[in-house]
């Protein structure tokens, strides 16, 4: 079974901005990324669409994302506890904590270039994936 890797937005925003100081990594990451499924919340996705949708191009960017083959889970009555409490928790931003519970709720695995949500996910034992000097900057 592929590894599920939940990725938070702002991987999606250093792959496609090549200015962002992670497109290097962003690039290698899903390129290493083909064997695994990548999901992410319907918000995250949301969130990643703003800048093309104020440029009028949210359709055509949304077309180049399908060749990812992300798998969007939504987010829905049934997560508001957990959400909050995770919140209350981790002190964390709701959009982040949005990406932490999807990892947590759907995943094995994190891909984040955010210091704090990636030091949140590995306390609460997820893998993640982000810039570092070594291959991938995988944490453990």
């Amino acid at each position: 079974m592929a590894r599920v890797v939940a990725v938070d937005a702002g991987v999606f925003i250093a792959l496609v901005d090549g200015n962002d100081a992670h497109h290097d990594w962003a690039v290698d990451f899903f390129i290493h990324s083909t064997g695994s499924e990548l999901v992410a919340s319907a918000l995250t996705l949301a969130e990643i669409m703003v800048h093309p949708a104020k440029n009028g191009m949210a359709e055509r960017f949304a077309d180049r994302l399908s060749g990812l083959h992300l798998q969007v889970e939504s987010i829905d009555g049934a997560d508001s506890s957990a959400l909050a409490k995770l919140r209350a928790e981790s002190g964390l931003r709701m959009p982040d904590v949005v990406v932490l519970h999807t990892a947590l709720t759907h995943a094995q695995a994190l891909a984040t270039t955010d210091e704090s949500l990636a030091r949140q996910a590995q306390t609460l034992g997820l893998e993640v994936y982000r810039p570092a000097t070594h291959a991938l900057g995988v944490s453990a």
